[in-house]
């Protein structure tokens, strides 16, 4: 049983798009898994020149298991490498979301201080993994919420910033406090 066999549509045909969106799998669980099991890792990848096919090969993957497109391609997501405090960190910005709880953007903080030695082995590295995802507004208007994911849970910290990469880096910072 692969990664995402279990969201898989009965048919592959199915038009109507019944479950998650392609769209909401990357960001919830595809990008995540790979970035709190490998975070060093995730962020030299999205450093480097490889990038956005990176991104457009993982989308591809997640659109063929759950047999519907995304509403977006892997070339309309951008990075954004900064810092979360001491710690590097990578926004990985999506087009607008279409539908509630899907993500704007991402941001994976590797918990490592890059004025110390590296540790030999990476895989002890911790990670955090933030959303900023559409929200449900009763009078209509744009609402953003803030999210934190671990390996099996997601924390909501409610209202979130405007959907802007350098409002969601503040925002995870005051919530890493």
């Amino acid at each position: 049983m692969g990664l995402f066999d279990m969201f898989k549509s009965k048919n592959s045909a199915n038009t109507d798009h019944s479950g998650p969106s392609a769209d909401n799998m990357l960001a919830h669980y595809a990008l995540r898994q790979l970035a709190l099991d490998s975070p060093v890792q995730m962020l030299g990848l999205l450093a480097s020149p490889e990038a956005s096919q990176f991104l457009t090969k993982l989308l591809q993957d997640v659109e063929k298991q759950l047999g519907h497109k995304a509403s977006y391609t892997g070339d309309q997501i951008r990075i954004y490498p900064c810092r979360i405090g001491e710690y590097p960190c990578a926004i990985v910005e999506f087009p607008t979301p279409q539908k509630m709880a899907e993500a704007y953007m991402v941001a994976i903080v590797a918990l490592l201080d890059p004025q110390q030695e590296m540790p030999e082995d990476l895989s002890t590295v911790e990670a955090r993994y933030y959303t900023l995802e559409k929200g449900f507004s009763t009078d209509g208007s744009d609402r953003t919420v803030l999210c934190a994911w671990d390996k099996t849970a997601h924390k909501n910290y409610g209202d979130g910033p405007v959907a802007q990469p350098a409002a969601f880096a503040l925002a995870v910072e005051t919530a890493m406090q």
